[in-house]
């Protein structure tokens, strides 16, 4: 249903909710294109534009590839 956050009321649930939503490696692997694509068109000054595969790309979609990465790398670390 496009849900990106849950809300949890006992910290037991953390876990689970996390694996939900962040353990789908075709967005990470999403999030790495997009993250890529910006940082190339950013050194050319450029922070906005259109990609054929991914579409409209702006600051605010390179700040949640990034955010992807991190809640993925922490849920990883909390696991292990």
């Amino acid at each position: 249903m496009g849900y990106d956050a849950k809300g949890c009321i006992s910290p037991n649930q953390v876990k689970l909710v996390n694996a939900m939503f962040i353990d789908k490696e075709a967005e990470i692997k999403r999030a790495k294109v997009i993250v890529k694509l910006f940082e190339m068109h950013a050194d050319e000054g450029i922070t906005g534009f259109v990609d054929e595969e991914y579409g409209f790309i702006d600051e605010p979609i390179y700040i949640t590839g990034h955010w992807l990465f991190w809640l993925k790398f922490n849920h990883l670390k909390s696991i292990l």
